[in-house]
């Protein structure tokens, strides 16, 4: 479910039709315009009194449209550059920073581990700012990724974890080599199952009284690192 006009308008830029829609006369001119974006489309469409629409929406104020889309995974590339790879955040809106900031770094696909918050929840979702529509997006479970990650691509990417501590510094590290990247869950870390199996350990160098960044920071200064140094090359 997608509440708002700027994820409807993600939608309308990405070609994604939702399988309904719903707004009300709450709706502005510039959210009007998506749905007769749609309505040319042949979607579904139905206008709905203020008062039905906010007891379904998930917001505290509704902006007056809300969609329902099928939830379609886009295949992975058999040759990606850059993937991330997200093991049991649970924060909703660390999952939608990290999928919001893997779109803006250039992230050919993301997978997120068992065990991490629904990746389709509303929040999550509201977080992403429409990232849901252009990334390539698949849960797997863990023991699925360990059986089956250096099949599933030509040439397996380098597995780089990340550490709070003991890992090389993160500006060290050679990110312009195909890699998944992979960010742990708020309480834990990355699992020792993952850890195992990566190439690499990086840590974000920190002043000595810092405990440490949360999931959504950490991951976008290592996402934005891997782009920083794609650009210098």
């Amino acid at each position: 479910m997608a509440e708002g006009v700027r994820l409807i308008e993600e939608a309308e830029k990405n070609e994604i039709h939702p399988e309904i829609l719903l707004y009300s006369d709450a709706i502005s001119d510039r959210g009007f315009e998506a749905i007769t974006y749609f309505q040319n489309c042949e979607v579904p469409i139905f206008q709905v009194a203020d008062h039905l629409l906010e007891r379904v929406s998930d917001t505290k104020t509704s902006q007056g449209v809300i969609a329902v889309f099928s939830i379609e995974a886009k295949p992975f590339s058999a040759t990606p550059s850059f993937l991330l790879i997200v093991d049991r955040v649970r924060d909703p809106g660390n999952m939608g920073t990290l999928l919001r900031t893997a779109r803006a770094a250039g992230v050919d696909g993301v997978m997120i581990l068992d065990g991490s918050v629904d990746v389709y929840s509303p929040k999550v979702v509201r977080a992403g700012m429409g990232a849901h529509f252009s990334l390539s997006i698949q849960t797997v479970t863990v023991e699925g990724l360990l059986a089956n990650f250096d099949e599933l691509f030509v040439n397996r990417p380098r597995i780089i974890a990340m550490v709070v501590s003991e890992g090389k510094p993160i500006w060290s590290s050679d990110l312009q080599q195909s890699c998944a990247l992979v960010v742990g869950g708020e309480a834990n870390g990355v699992s020792n199952e993952m850890l195992e199996i990566c190439d690499e350990k990086i840590t974000i160098p920190m002043e000595d009284d810092t405990e440490s960044l949360n999931a959504g920071i950490a991951g976008s200064v290592a996402l934005f690192e891997v782009l920083r140094q794609r650009w210098q090359q």
